[in-house]
């Protein structure tokens, strides 16, 4: 039994959606550093973890999907229409 997914914290889309947020972050500081600014190895390695422990509860994710055979998600009430 897979547990009930939270919509903009724990969905396979909002991972996603942060994970790639972090992947350009961490792009754009390496193109900053290959422009000669000084200063960015330990932000480039602070994003390069965190691009990493996405991937993790991404595949985690993934996988309790694939296991349970379920993707259980709670109905979010929109305050617009």
């Amino acid at each position: 039994m897979s547990k009930t997914l939270i919509p903009n914290y724990n969905t396979i889309s909002t991972i996603l959606d942060r994970f790639v947020i972090e992947r350009v972050k961490f792009n754009q500081f390496i193109q900053r550093q290959f422009n000669g600014e000084q200063n960015l190895a330990e932000t480039i390695n602070s994003q390069e973890k965190m691009c990493a422990l996405l991937m993790i509860e991404l595949q985690c994710a993934l996988e309790s999907i694939f296991v349970s055979g379920s993707y259980d998600t709670m109905q979010e009430s929109r305050t617009f229409k």
